[in-house]
């Protein structure tokens, strides 16, 4: 069940967000009509969501696999050079993929990095576990950290959809109809699991509707 669980929280897309504030160059310079659009995200998760989304008309280069961790991930020559050849990063944010802001930083990426957690108000915790993925910084409530797995809650996932449809409309007016075309069913994907998830968890008792887990990601 938990397997499905996770599957139904990464999807969801909002289509009448403002469009996003973009540098002229990567308007101009983005990959040409027939040409899928270069873009690398950090890890796995939010990869697909691109994929989703962005379709045929996007090249998605994944750095972090779905069998490795994204928490201090140190970037190979690869990954550079994979930065260097796209025209579109995306990242978490919210702390848990600081690396990909130097590494993009050091290169001297002149494209847009967008993180997709931008609008989620973030869960903290105050749980007093000192792991590297609770992040702490000076906007954090009375010593708590920031929990960046925010794309777990249907509710955030809706704004990474909306962050990531605006950017690559942004980027790609032309294939616009595409690409809201390809949000709008992602939705009702989405809609259909999320009405799913909440029967099951309904159809528990309160007092069996515990979890176990041997990482601390789950709380939102």
């Amino acid at each position: 069940m938990l397997k499905r669980f996770l599957v139904a929280l990464f999807a969801f897309a909002l289509l009448s967000a403002p469009a996003l504030s973009v540098p002229a160059r990567a308007q101009e310079e983005t990959a040409k009509p027939d040409t899928p659009l270069p873009v690398v995200a950090s890890f796995s998760i939010l990869g697909d969501l691109v994929k989703q989304i962005g379709g045929e008309d996007v090249s998605v280069t994944t750095l972090v696999g779905p069998d490795a961790d994204a928490h201090g991930y140190q970037p190979t020559p690869d990954d550079i050079k994979a930065v260097s050849a796209a025209k579109l990063v995306f990242l978490n944010g919210l702390g848990f993929d600081d690396w990909m802001t130097r590494m993009t930083e050091a290169a001297k990426f002149a494209y847009p990095v967008i993180k997709a957690s931008n609008g989620v108000v973030p869960r903290f915790t105050t749980d007093g576990h000192d792991h590297d993925h609770l992040h702490m910084n000076s906007e954090k409530p009375n010593g708590a950290a920031i929990d960046p797995h925010a794309w777990q809650n249907v509710a955030n996932a809706r704004v990474y959809i909306r962050t990531i449809t605006n950017t690559l409309v942004t980027l790609m007016p032309e294939k616009e109809a595409k690409i809201r075309a390809r949000a709008l069913a992602y939705d009702k994907q989405l809609e259909a699991l999320d009405e799913w998830i909440k029967q099951s968890i309904d159809d528990l008792p309160k007092s069996k509707r515990k979890v176990i887990t041997s990482h601390d990601a789950f709380g939102y």
